[in-house]
């Protein structure tokens, strides 16, 4: 048997962006996070998939009064001819907002079945609103029911959502994340434009995690943002053990490896969250980028903002530690 370890070291090596926060000067700083920015747009084709003339819009079809909260749900289309099921919770006061960013998992409206708190999700966001925060959740682009209906239809639904979308995007050049985080873009700008609270807050879960960090390295138009079950370094997860294609983007190590893309948000606060028995995001390496992110953003400026979780748990959310950062950083 032949290794190709070695091979794969030495690239990963040679196109790992030498330059980051921990390196580089004071007076250099604001520089090099603009022009990581400027590449990570480039690399996730966010100005080719705005480059088109259009209005996002929300078609409500369904409003339901719930025990301490209303359910809007309808359709939602963020980019032209691509149409997903949006879902928004308003509770009766609302204080701010959240954009809850789902990952890989059946389609979000399982959240409101019966025992839905014991399922991946544990019932966030329905707590969200208990707590006073309107949320605003869809099902991305290959998650849910949000799938190639052409491609191999032969095979399971799974090979029809990331990998469909993800195979075809790729040709063009166009990482999936990249479409995600451009829907998660027009729902900011939304949220903006009609809530009349200001910034939202970002929470996202394990593939929703990966979405909100890549969004949150680039806007300055919300509040804080939770990573869950994804901080974590390239190197110790997607490059260690098998994951969803979708999480593979070209070039993305030109700009740095995953701590250094977290602490691009600066000075957006985070939640860092990983739990201790991960076996996809192993919370050894987890451990080791939140280090690598406090230390950035005290660097930055203020290594307060960081708040980290490495909980007793596998690759699930935290519900208990993340309620009371929102309800701090998110109003």
């Amino acid at each position: 048997m032949y290794a190709t370890d070695n091979f794969l070291d030495k690239v990963y090596e040679a196109t790992l962006n030498p330059r980051n926060i921990l390196n580089t000067s004071a007076g250099n700083l604001d520089a090099l996070i603009q022009e990581k920015r400027k590449k990570l747009r480039e690399i996730l084709k966010l100005d080719f998939l705005n480059s088109w003339e259009f209005e996002p819009s929300f078609a409500t079809s369904k409003t339901e009064q719930k025990n301490g909260y209303t359910l809007e749900s309808g359709n939602a289309e963020l980019l032209p001819e691509l149409t997903v099921p949006y879902f928004i919770l308003r509770p009766k006061a609302p204080k701010g907002v959240v954009i809850y960013c789902p990952g890989h998992s059946n389609p979000i409206h399982e959240i409101f079945e019966p025992g839905a708190g014991k399922k991946f999700h544990k019932g966030l966001p329905i707590t969200m609103a208990l707590n006073g925060f309107t949320v605003y959740m869809i099902d991305y682009i290959g998650f849910g029911n949000v799938m190639s209906h052409k491609f191999n239809q032969d095979n399971p639904d799974k090979d029809r959502k990331c990998y469909a979308n993800t195979a075809n995007l790729l040709l063009s050049g166009v990482p999936l994340v990249g479409v995600r985080v451009a829907q998660t873009m027009a729902i900011i700008n939304h949220v903006i434009a009609n809530e009349n609270m200001g910034k939202p807050a970002l929470v996202g879960l394990s593939g929703g995690a990966t979405v909100t960090m890549y969004t949150a390295a680039l806007t300055d138009k919300i509040k804080a943002a939770c990573i869950s079950c994804y901080c974590n370094t390239f190197k110790g997860s997607i490059m260690k053990m098998s994951h969803c294609i979708d999480n593979y983007i070209p070039r993305v190590l030109e700009v740095g490896e995953e701590p250094e893309i977290i602490s691009m948000a600066y000075p957006t606060p985070l939640m860092l969250t990983c739990g201790d028995k991960d076996p996809i995001y192993p919370s050894d390496s987890a451990a080791e980028a939140i280090d690598y992110v406090k230390k950035a953003y005290g660097i930055l400026g203020d290594a307060s903002l960081i708040t980290s979780e490495i909980f007793d748990g596998v690759h699930e959310i935290s519900v208990e530690g993340i309620i009371p950062w929102v309800n701090l950083f998110g109003a």
